[in-house]
């Protein structure tokens, strides 16, 4: 038959047993602790990482609006070849217009100004001025400016003070080259006995020059 085992606390006198109870108490205490540190370690990275994201989702939302390219409206056409055929009796020189441009140059300006008119984008007008302008495939602006006359002032008006910068031969006739101050955009530039044209485009002279040869009066 099993004997008993004698419990060993009957062994402890009462300030042993009191020690012992004591040290029970604390180890469970300690324990409780570091179960409730663990337990809210956890909870408090839990809470950061939902805080992070609440603040962070509007964020990246804000950014992707903005970095989205805003779609384009679609370029209007106009007819150029009308408007000068209209403009023609009030001028005293051939009105130009390019024809025989791919589809892709779109033509988006023709203006005639008179003596006194305001210019767009520049000053007064110091004498009739026509002025066609085409969007490139590249969306960037060619334009044809043409103004009775011989003024400096035109050249200088229209060119943002460019340097001459060489010439250029196109079908036998001479246009003298003028490098923007940008760096970018270019002219040719060409005097008659009725008129000054100018050729304006951020294209090579080359582009400017094939450009020249699609040119064609209304007269």
């Amino acid at each position: 038959m099993t004997q008993p085992q004698p419990d060993p606390t009957q062994r402890l006198g009462p300030a042993q047993f009191e020690a012992l109870r004591v040290a029970r108490e604390k180890a469970i205490g300690q324990a409780q602790r570091q179960a409730t540190r663990r337990r809210t370690r956890k909870a408090g990275g839990r809470d950061m990482l939902i805080s992070l994201a609440v603040l962070l989702v509007p964020i990246l939302l804000i950014v992707a609006l903005f970095q989205r390219a805003p779609a384009r409206p679609p370029v209007e056409a106009i007819d150029p070849v009308a408007a000068a055929v209209q403009a023609q009796p009030k001028a005293s020189f051939p009105l130009l217009v390019a024809t025989g441009l791919p589809r892709a140059w779109v033509p988006i300006e023709a203006a005639w100004t008179p003596l006194g008119g305001q210019l767009l984008g520049h000053g007064v007008a110091e004498a009739g001025t026509w002025v066609v302008g085409y969007q490139t495939p590249d969306d960037t602006f060619v334009s044809i400016s043409q103004q009775a006359g011989k003024l400096p002032t035109f050249v200088e008006e229209f060119t943002h003070s460019a340097a001459p910068d060489g010439t250029s031969t196109v079908a036998g006739q001479h246009w003298t080259r003028y490098a923007g101050t940008d760096g970018s955009t270019r002219y040719l530039v060409r005097v008659t006995s009725a008129d000054t044209i100018i050729i304006e485009g951020a294209e090579p002279y080359g582009a400017l020059e094939t450009f020249v040869t699609t040119l064609t009066s209304s007269r």
